[in-house]
């Protein structure tokens, strides 16, 4: 198993990997679109896209998600563009921001089509938002138009665009066609998502509801599994509660999984503590590691304890100091019979 939990933009790498593929995709258009146009998709035919782009007039490098969902009865099929939010509050100006990228996703198909095309093609825009309180901005761009509230009323408005928000607050295990690994790494991945803004909603119910989804998802797919726990050591601390409640939870298998990937991550912050001291020799590597290890496992290294890490020159010394620190329970076990 090749773990690698110290990820940078761990919600975008979790929520790519998870919904960058169709049986995914179509929980989530089944959760949010309205059942007047689900009755014309065929969520049987859908294709994943290219999901990273430059954005031309942000001057950002956006990594979203891009579906290709066919039409019932017809050889046709319609785009639909879902962006990955992880501000911490909602943000006023997302329909534009959206219809600015509508209208980026129309340029290139535009510029690509040969010959130059007279249609193009429709695009649903979906927001899967993770934010820290409750969704209540505007959805359409009409509301964000500076109008009397009796024009707006009286008059339809020549530029519209409607977004559909899915703030992954809710459960989707009552979905009545996904299969159940897939179905149970969606919940799981929503649930955490959510879960990473709000912890109250992991509570001691919702985590036993959860717990035998780990042991699904790690029965079918390990890498899938593996993601989630990156995840969870990645984004939720040593001592969280949610941390703690999960691991109690699920099976020795998945508690396994958990372990080897946070010693993973101890060694991989090991490792880069000794090449950031390297260049000052290689004892003051090991004493910057050493550090770090007890920082992170919160074991108190007092400004003596500090000053002997410093000053110790005796690499084996350091190395044994290191290797203890892994697993001491105490500060004191780290230096037991070095003194």
């Amino acid at each position: 198993m090749a773990t690698r939990p110290a990820v940078k933009t761990p919600h975008d790498r979790l929520a790519r990997r998870v919904f960058g593929r169709p049986g995914a995709a179509a929980i989530v258009l089944r959760r949010v679109l309205p059942e007047s146009l689900l009755a014309w998709l065929d969520l049987s035919r859908i294709s994943v896209g290219s999901t990273t782009f430059v954005d031309p007039r942000l001057g950002t490098r956006r990594s979203d998600l891009f579906y290709s969902v066919g039409i019932r009865g017809s050889t046709h099929s319609l785009t639909v563009f879902v962006a990955l939010e992880h501000q911490s509050s909602p943000d006023p100006m997302l329909p534009l921001r959206m219809f600015w990228y509508v209208a980026w996703i129309w340029e290139r198909f535009v510029a690509s089509a040969k010959p130059r095309p007279r249609h193009i093609p429709l695009v649903l825009p979906i927001v899967m938002v993770q934010c820290g309180s409750k969704w209540n901005g505007p959805t359409r761009l009409s509301e964000m138009f500076d109008l009397p509230e009796e024009l707006r009323r009286g008059f339809a408005l020549p530029i519209e665009l409607e977004l559909w928000v899915d703030d992954m607050g809710e459960s989707v295990l009552d979905d009545p066609v996904a299969a159940p690994e897939v179905l149970a790494l969606v919940e799981l991945t929503r649930a955490l998502l959510f879960g990473y803004h709000h912890p109250e909603s992991l509570t001691p119910e919702r985590i036993e509801t959860l717990a035998p989804l780990f042991d699904t998802v790690l029965e079918h797919d390990p890498e899938d599994a593996e993601a989630l726990w990156v995840y969870v050591v990645s984004v939720f601390a040593e001592d969280s509660p949610v941390r703690a409640m999960l691991l109690r939870a699920v099976g020795t298998e998945n508690q396994a999984m958990c372990a080897t990937i946070r010693e993973a991550w101890l060694a991989e912050g090991i490792t880069k503590g000794m090449a950031k001291g390297m260049a000052r020799g290689v004892t003051q590597g090991l004493a910057t590691a050493l550090l770090q290890v007890l920082e992170h496992r919160e074991l108190p290294a007092s400004g003596p304890v500090r000053e002997r890490v410093l000053a110790a020159k005796d690499e084996s010394t350091l190395q044994r100091w290191l290797h203890r620190a892994l697993t001491a329970e105490s500060i004191e076990q780290v230096f037991a019979c070095d003194h």
